[in-house]
């Protein structure tokens, strides 16, 4: 559900202003409605240094080392110049060991070597050129007509050596090599240098972890909470030639009382209205333990405006059923929901362990729609004695008919929703049309039902006419009401082809839930079949079919798990968020000085 909100105005004083900000600030409730956006200079720069801040932090978070309690023996800004110097510095060293490696690579077939020899044999007219070929490109021609030394094959590959004189002509078809300026050994000396500054480089960041990351977080608090305010500072509108202030913001109703309370102790007018439909009220959510865990799902559309429903808790249900649909499996249901539990006891961050029990609840879900559709790792549970019975979905026509069946579930309560969302922004009259629109489906779907194998009452599809024709006149009569009757059935008609195009449109999009948990189970059973050949292997076989097991079902899960919250999710912002009239646009609720 969507908290109310509630506008408060103040007109205070300009030189009473900055105390009153500073005191709203460590209050931490409003919600300051902008006026500007933050362009002034000084706040680019304050900017700047806070996303320097934060990248510095990010850095350092991942070297996962204990914070110590140390004093802190230079500035902030000395700590991220100095890191990001180092940074650039360790970068540019991997890019030196490359090199050196590359180097290391192709000098080993040929061995040590001393530049200062080659020299001399120079000098004496003796030279020495350096070739590679493959083995079957060799001809053995050219050891007849050149002084040719092997030095090593490699492989398919050979190195060899011509040894000539500076006058003689060497034709042969074979890749020439330049030895580098430095030598094998140099070569490995230099990789070894580099390295350890490398080593170096990475224990200064393990120490700047330890000893300043606290020191860094403060700092970029610090500077958020400055930010914050200078920007708070400047939106205002300013009255009476400049001497009042007029300030406006948010506050939700539970937290009202403190506002209030704070503000009978100041010397400012102030006063409190109600949203209007033209403001842009922000939006804060309040849900159950299990609506909450989907909230972050619905964050990735879009929050919803004001005047309308919260569909959270509404399409959670749906989303959980539809996440098991795709990835149906006791066993992979059970492992997601170990794995969650493992890492749930492990993490100590409070913002992770939401999306775990989110992990939770769909592995669980996972499990049971595994055990609708017979499938443990793959294997069909109903050949499985004693338990196969109990299994309600036997074959794939019925796993179809069961996606098709959830769609038109969903479609329907989303034209529940719409309804509500109407009937809360336009009275009941607003609500008419949407009522027909849900007969109307109703209908159609019952006297379909018997094309899926499906067989309602026969007093049911006897009455299902004239239930189209009442739906037909509440959609082509009170789409619009207030409006006359030619203009209610003119959009009547468009209406009507909206409805029918888009029920049938979006029924559709039901089916790749049987696509993709029908798939999911094809490989798991491919794994399955593949695992059992390499096991009748003798003696490593039971080794081999355990490791393809886990490691090809891993692959399956994750790829299940992928389609499993990208499909849903879909399903969700597209088909029902339509049908429920979902507009959103809704900006988040951020309380000024709050520390959420």
């Amino acid at each position: 559900m969507i908290i109310p909100m509630k506008k408060y105005t103040f007109l205070i004083h300009h030189n009473d202003y900055d105390d009153f900000l500073k005191n709203l600030q460590n209050l931490g409730v409003l919600h300051i409605i902008r006026t500007i956006g933050a362009h002034d200079p000084a706040l680019k720069e304050s900017r700047d240094k806070i996303d320097a801040a934060m990248q510095a932090i990010h850095f350092l978070k991942k070297r996962n080392q204990q914070a110590q309690d140390v004093p802190l023996t230079r500035t902030p800004e000395e700590i991220i110049t100095q890191l990001n110097s180092r940074i650039r510095e360790k970068d540019a060293i991997a890019q030196k060991i490359l090199s050196v490696r590359k180097i290391i690579s192709n000098l080993e077939p040929w061995g040590e070597f001393s530049r200062q020899q080659l020299h001399d044999l120079e000098s004496k007219d003796i030279y020495i050129d350096l070739y590679i070929c493959s083995k079957n490109k060799f001809k053995d021609e050219w050891m007849e007509t050149y002084s040719i030394e092997i030095i090593q094959t490699i492989g398919q590959v050979l190195y060899f050596a011509v040894i000539h004189k500076a006058e003689e002509e060497i034709n042969i078809d074979a890749e020439h090599y330049k030895l580098p300026d430095i030598s094998l050994s140099e070569a490995l000396h230099k990789q070894q240098d580099l390295v350890a500054e490398q080593e170096t480089i990475e224990q200064e960041f393990n120490d700047c972890a330890a000893r300043e990351l606290p020191h860094l977080i403060q700092y970029r608090d610090d500077l958020m909470a400055k930010f914050e305010f200078e920007d708070t500072r400047m939106n205002v509108i300013k009255d009476a030639d400049d001497q009042i202030i007029i300030l406006r913001g948010w506050v939700s109703k539970p937290l009202e009382a403190g506002l209030v309370e704070f503000l009978e102790k100041q010397s400012i007018y102030y006063y409190a209205e109600e949203p209007s439909e033209d403001d842009k009220v922000p939006i804060q959510l309040k849900n159950n333990w299990y609506a909450k865990l989907f909230e972050p799902i619905g964050k990735l559309y879009s929050l919803p405006s004001y005047m309308e429903l919260d569909l959270t808790a509404f399409f959670a249900p749906f989303f959980m059923l539809f996440f098991g649909f795709c990835t149906a499996d006791v066993g992979y249901g059970l492992l997601i929901f170990a794995a969650a539990t493992f890492f749930k006891f492990k993490v100590k961050d409070p913002k992770v362990k939401p999306l775990l029990s989110l992990a939770q609840v769909l592995g669980l879900s996972t499990a049971v729609m595994g055990f609708v559709m017979g499938s443990l790792l793959a294997f069909d549970m109903t050949k499985f004695k004693g338990i196969g019975k109990y299994i309600p979905i036997t074959d794939k026509t019925q796993i179809f008919n069961f996606a098709l069946l959830l769609g038109v579930i969903q479609i329907l309560f989303g034209v529940i929703m719409n309804f509500f969302n109407r009937v809360k922004n336009g009275g009941f009259k607003a609500g008419i049309s949407t009522i027909g629109t849900f007969l109307f489906m109703i209908a159609v779907s019952v006297l379909g039902s018997p094309m899926l194998g499906a067989n309602p009452p026969a007093v049911l599809k006897e009455y299902m006419p004239y239930v189209i024709y009442v739906a037909l006149f509440l959609i082509f009569f009170f789409n619009s009401p207030g409006k006359n009757i030619f203009v209610n059935l003119g959009l009547g008609i468009w209406e009507m082809y909206n409805i029918v195009t888009g029920f049938f449109g979006d029924l559709l999009s039901y089916i790749r839930l049987f696509a993709l948990g029908v798939s999911g189970g094809i490989l798991g059973f491919v794994i399955n079949s593949m695992a059992q050949q390499f096991g009748s292997i003798p003696i490593i076989g039971p080794i081999i079919f355990i490791v393809f097991m886990v490691v090809g079902h891993s692959v399956n899960i994750a790829l299940g798990s992928l389609g499993g919250f990208v499909h849903p999710m879909r399903l969700t912002f597209v088909e029902f968020y339509k049908n429920s009239g979902f507009s959103g646009g809704g900006k988040e609720y951020k309380p000024f000085g709050s520390k959420k």
